[in-house]
């Protein structure tokens, strides 16, 4: 099955994941372009579909090295409390 533009088909039921710092739901989809993992954050108010090539360049990375990334991300973001927008409301 094809999907086009927006449309996403949901490939099996939401998961999630949390701690004290966070709750994240992610489901696989698919799309137009093919398989890719949805993540959203309700908190945020944001939501990011990722591909495979981007999901294993993740694995690139030692956790430290993500740490740094969230930090950095966390000190730039804290200035006025509001959620980025995303590509569509941009």
């Amino acid at each position: 099955m094809s999907t086009s533009g927006d449309e996403q088909r949901s490939l099996g039921p939401a998961q999630s994941v949390s701690n004290e710092f966070a709750f994240i739901t992610f489901t696989r989809v698919l799309t137009g372009n093919g398989e890719r993992l949805l993540l959203e954050s309700p908190k945020r108010r944001r939501r990011v579909l990722l591909d495979p090539v981007v999901l294993d360049a993740l694995t690139c990375f030692t956790p430290e090295e993500l740490s740094r990334l969230v930090a950095s991300l966390d000190e730039e973001r804290s200035g006025d409390g509001r959620p980025i927008p995303t590509e569509k409301e941009a």
